[in-house]
């Protein structure tokens, strides 16, 4: 359990530093320049490293397998996960209670994938642009994030000093 627990603590503080590269490390929150020579070989003038010249070429279509590979991966495990409720008249697995996302956090994954389908494949060029990759990401990442969350709370995490538990035993 203590395991898992790290586990779990290690990816937030990945994803953290994710959601920070996201803002450019605070660029966007305060609003400085990037530096002359960052700028020059980032693509968005940021203050980001996934944004250099060099890795935005393969960006875009690789974030879209990225987020389909996660969609398809999230939505088979949910509908698996609820065909196997029905089919023991609702009895939940807490195994694949932990594992899986609810099937609310759906949308939160659907979103990006097609977001980054119409920037990889530029079939609407004057409404969705490349910029809206960022909206994508963030998506992405809120809905690991909750994931990971409900996990940590499915797992006995506390909540302002109490103890939080979704399963009934």
């Amino acid at each position: 359990s203590n395991k898992i627990r790290l586990i779990y603590q290690a990816l937030n503080v990945i994803l953290s530093l994710v959601v920070l590269e996201e803002l450019a490390w605070g660029q966007v929150v305060f609003g400085w320049k990037t530096p002359n020579l960052l700028a020059k070989i980032n693509a968005q003038g940021e203050t980001t490293l996934h944004n250099l010249s060099f890795f935005q070429n393969i960006l875009d279509t690789s974030f879209f397998f990225v987020t389909l590979f996660i969609f398809i991966f999230v939505f088979a495990g949910t509908f698996l996960s609820s065909l196997r409720e029905k089919k023991l008249n609702h009895e939940k697995n807490f195994l694949l209670d932990i594992l899986l996302p609810p099937s609310y956090l759906l949308p939160l994954f659907l979103a990006p994938v097609l977001i980054s389908f119409f920037i990889a494949i530029p079939l609407l060029p004057d409404l969705i642009i490349n910029r809206d990759q960022e909206w994508a990401e963030i998506l992405l990442y809120i809905g690991i994030f909750l994931s990971f969350l409900r996990t940590y709370i499915l797992l006995g995490g506390s909540i302002y000093g109490n103890k939080v538990s979704l399963n009934n035993q």
